[in-house]
């Protein structure tokens, strides 16, 4: 009886244990998922603004 309650919590740690690692796996790739597409958004913005002041720089010369 001892060793199957053994066999038994050991099957459990192991399911908690794996169930945790994929976990924390996926919320890390969700991460990057996001950090990638906020840079996208930062340098599509910085693009915008860039395009829109350079007229501006131009008029001003004249």
């Amino acid at each position: 009886m001892s060793k199957l309650l053994s066999a038994v919590f050991a099957a459990v740690f192991a399911a908690v244990s794996a169930t945790a690692f994929v976990a924390t796996s996926a919320v890390a790739q969700e991460k990057k998922e996001e950090q990638k597409t906020e840079k996208k958004k930062t340098e599509k913005k910085k693009s915008t603004k860039a395009k829109k002041e350079e007229p501006k720089k131009e008029e001003m010369k004249k």
